[in-house]
């Protein structure tokens, strides 16, 4: 597999997100383990993949609920 390039690195975490959440709720877990445990071999099947908006407003909503202070 050729190194990939920056923009490729950039949005990982989303497709790989992306591919979790699409995934059947029965499945996310099975999903989410088999990326964490075999991440170089699965990289290359969601590397290109689009993101859907909502994927990306998901993911942006929970960051920043995460990364806000609690009063």
């Amino acid at each position: 597999m050729a190194p990939l390039k920056v923009w490729q690195v950039q949005e990982l975490s989303l497709q790989a997100a992306e591919r979790i959440m699409s995934s059947p709720k029965e499945e996310a877990l099975k999903v989410l383990t088999n990326i964490a445990q075999n991440f170089p071999l699965q990289v290359s099947k969601f590397t290109g993949s689009n993101i859907s908006d909502q994927c990306e407003r998901d993911v942006s909503s929970s960051t920043y609920q995460c990364s806000s202070p609690t009063a």
